[in-house]
């Protein structure tokens, strides 16, 4: 930490010894000097300034005076407490003359380590009480602006749901959320400052993982179907571990229990609305990964009764959209379509391949396994490469 040399060490305080020599007791009743000449033994009546002799309230204290201030306070609060047989936390009150000039003491010995510039009593005591005030305010304002920002999610949802606890939007515009920032002086005559969100960071651990969202109707569509059809066939996942938010629904059997196996086989044949944990419902985020090809995702799952589905619009009864993702992406493999694509999903898993480059676009109806579509002769070995869509 102190490596860098613009940054300053602290600098420790002298030995207690040297700052009270007439040594603890002496300055708690208010002794004034080594010879022992008392200003004020009262610990119950005087302050520890008045005590010390320390009249002047707006002269920085040097260490020795800070010192003992500290040690006469602190005792002084102590004999109160016992006297008033109040065995609790003190809070602070800035009205309060010894809680004033400990906390003063206190920071006249932290500006010391730190040769931060030194405040009188009077100072300390105008700092201590708006710091208070500054806090509570500031956490009034922002705490209405997280309600406005909470009212802004919740009108785009029911309270409740429909039939079996699936909760479906309110047909209302949608809100744009907003930062806002809270200045310390006016800009513009505003103390506040609202900006639009900043995009998700793909650095980021938190928002940067990519984000898919299946529709489909969860009273109908099975754990097994969404493994076996939704990650491995569409998104070509090898060994796909589903996690809910409270509970892992799906695990490989590699070095599992017998119970969990049966466990996670179970899950399988579940619908996804009776899985364990409540189930998955709408807006429920699965957390989905694959660790042999270092892939990783988050599943929103959006529901829709299945009498909303046309089977002629979509055959499969489910919608996958939002981030383009797929386990070749991640998983550094053959970008060739052979056999398999590195990544466990084959040829045929493609029913319409569009390639398309700067002279000529190609469409074939169906990609046969192990079929390579072979240069023309004519083509430029230094051409762009070709855009491959899935359709």
């Amino acid at each position: 930490m102190w490596a860098d040399e613009k940054r300053k060490k602290p600098t420790p305080l002298p030995a207690f010894t040297d700052l009270v020599p007439e040594g603890p007791t002496a300055a708690a009743h208010g002794f004034t000097d080594v010879n022992g000449d008392v200003n004020g033994d009262n610990t119950t009546t005087l302050t520890a300034c008045k005590a010390l002799g320390l009249r002047d309230a707006h002269a920085a204290w040097t260490d020795v005076d800070a010192a003992r201030v500290f040690v006469s306070s602190f005792a002084r609060i102590v004999a109160r407490d016992e006297s008033n047989g109040n065995h609790r936390t003190d809070k602070f009150d800035k009205d309060d003359a010894l809680a004033v000039e400990f906390v003063a003491a206190t920071a006249a010995l932290r500006s010391a380590n730190y040769g931060i510039e030194r405040k009188s009593l009077f100072d300390a005591k105008g700092m201590a009480g708006n710091i208070v005030h500054a806090v509570a305010t500031t956490n009034a304002i922002v705490g209405g602006l997280i309600i406005i920002e909470a009212l802004k999610v919740l009108r785009q949802r029911k309270a409740g749901g429909d039939a079996g606890g699936v909760a479906t939007p309110v047909p209302c515009g949608p809100c744009p959320y907003r930062y806002t920032f809270v200045k310390q002086h006016k800009s513009n005559s505003r103390l506040l400052e609202p900006m639009e969100p900043d995009p998700p960071n793909k650095s980021c651990v938190v928002c940067g993982a990519a984000r898919v969202e299946l529709v489909c109707d969860v009273e109908s569509m099975t754990l097994g179907r969404l493994i076996d059809e939704v990650l491995k066939k569409k998104l070509g996942m090898n060994a796909p571990e589903v996690n809910a938010p409270e509970t892992i629904l799906y695990e490989q059997d590699d070095g599992l229990d017998d119970d969990e196996i049966e466990q996670y086989a179970k899950n399988c044949k579940s619908t996804l609305a009776n899985l364990p944990a409540g189930g998955v419902r709408h807006n429920t985020a699965l957390r989905v990964s694959d660790f042999t090809q270092k892939f990783e995702f988050d599943l929103i799952v959006t529901h829709r009764p299945g009498e909303e589905w046309d089977e002629e619009e979509d055959p499969d009864g489910y919608v996958l959209r939002g981030d383009s993702v797929s386990a070749d992406n991640t998983a550094g493999g053959d970008d060739t379509a052979g056999d398999a694509n590195g990544n466990g999903a084959v040829a045929e898993d493609v029913d319409d391949c569009l390639i398309a480059d700067d002279e000529d676009e190609i469409k074939a109806a169906t990609a046969t396994a192990g079929t390579k579509r072979k240069r023309d002769e004519n083509d430029d070995d230094g051409g762009d490469a070709k855009e491959i869509r899935i359709e």
